[in-house]
């Protein structure tokens, strides 16, 4: 499934953001492989937002792309998409 572009921009925003790039020790994004796809994950004392990312070839190549978004809160429960997004961006 494809997410619509604003939910893309989010998650490149906080990929190429302050966030993602010198984030204090407990928010630094973690990376896992997730067979041809990669999973990056973003951590606030709120809540945590996986993307995971694949690439548009069904071959493998190509630039990857956010195909899917979760948001959870610290504790399992959920949480609204965007305002962990905003959890996030909040230093």
């Amino acid at each position: 499934m494809n997410y619509p572009p604003r939910f893309v921009l989010i998650a490149i925003a906080l990929l190429m953001s302050g966030c993602a790039a010198v984030p204090p020790p407990a928010t630094a994004p973690r990376a896992v492989g997730e067979g041809v796809g990669r999973k990056l994950q973003f951590g606030s004392g709120l809540c945590v937002l996986d993307t995971y990312l694949y690439p548009p070839n069904a071959d493998g190549s190509g630039v990857p792309v956010v195909k899917h978004i979760d948001a959870r809160q610290r504790s399992g429960g959920p949480i609204d998409r965007a305002s962990c997004v905003a959890a996030l961006t909040r230093r």
